[in-house]
């Protein structure tokens, strides 16, 4: 190849799309957040409501067991779009990240993707004109799994990832989970982590959230069915567990009856009460939520056909 030719197949390693203007919003489709040699490249998209402040983000991570899922995908167990709607018409920005999934690459690939998403978005949060300092990361099983990676792991260097953005911090403000695998090493996951983790069955507790919890992992809140056969709530128990341990800010919700996806409940509660708990610990109260020593409580709400039971621990020492 001659230099002229060289020079013609350099491509950047990310690239920002151009906006579409809606009347609540602007749209961006497909910002190129990853180019990948030998890989698809990986895209996000993000909604941002018009607003006289930049906004807050949630970047929401699809579920499927690390096999099966996109970020353009809204229907399953719950719309997907219902979420993006109810949360900016909160006044977040929301967007959707893909990653590569099992069959694709092997873990840590799939956290550098998402962290690569974040850097991308914070790269970029004057031109989207939302708040690089408030992000968020929601997740649903799968998804919700490389949430509290991301919120346990800002600081872990030597898991951030090189692809696109580079020398911007992934760390996150807060982060909502709902069902997620805290522990790979658990027996109950073995089919779906062995694929994660191809030749590197080792690497079972370096890819869990549980093993990576430290005083200054993100505040987050767990939601998880007490009746989860697939993804057992100690999974969000012994999380929330930890998180105490170590005096970071957790909460946990325990839907009564609901098996994994919530099966059996109503959702609807539970999206209001994602946008509540980000209201909180992303607005005016931010420092009160991360910073302020509580004792734990316990409250119920209604979810029919299931019930809710939240536990909160938020202490000093992030």
């Amino acid at each position: 190849m001659t230099r002229v030719e060289s020079e013609l197949f350099q491509f950047p390693p990310f690239e920002f799309p151009s906006p579409e203007d809606l009347p609540d919003r602007r749209r961006f489709r497909d910002g190129l957040v990853a180019r990948l040699t030998g890989f698809r490249p990986l895209f996000l998209d993000i909604d941002v409501p018009h607003g006289d402040t930049p906004a807050p983000v949630v970047v929401w991570l699809h579920g499927g067991a690390w096999t099966w899922g996109t970020n353009k995908h809204t229907l399953g167990p719950f719309s997907t779009q219902h979420i993006r709607e109810q949360t900016v018409a909160a006044g977040f920005a929301f967007a959707s990240a893909q990653y590569r999934l099992s069959g694709e690459a092997s873990w840590p690939a799939q956290l550098h993707d998402v962290k690569s998403a974040v850097r991308w978005i914070k790269h970029h949060a004057r031109e989207l004109r939302v708040d690089a300092e408030r992000v968020a990361v929601w997740g649903e099983s799968a998804g919700a799994h490389l949430a509290c990676l991301i919120a346990t792991t800002g600081d872990e260097f030597r898991l951030e990832g090189d692809q696109g953005v580079t020398g911007t911090t992934s760390r996150i403000h807060a982060a909502v989970s709902w069902y997620a695998p805290s522990d790979l090493t658990a027996a109950e996951l073995r089919a779906p982590v062995s694929a994660l983790l191809g030749a590197r069955p080792d690497l079972d507790a370096e890819a869990s959230p549980l093993h990576h919890v430290s005083a200054r992992s993100a505040p987050v809140l767990l939601v998880h069915g007490t009746a989860d056969t697939v993804v057992s709530v100690d999974h969000s128990r012994r999380l929330a567990a930890a998180y105490a341990l170590h005096g970071a800010a957790s909460e946990l919700v325990l839907v009564d009856g609901a098996g994994h996806a919530f099966a059996g409940s109503d959702p609807e509660p539970l999206v209001d009460l994602g946008i509540a708990y980000l209201r909180r610990v992303l607005g005016h109260d931010a420092a009160v939520a991360a910073g302020t020593r509580r004792e734990t409580h316990h409250a119920e709400l209604q979810a029919p056909p299931g019930r809710l039971r939240s536990s909160s621990r938020r202490s000093k020492g992030r």
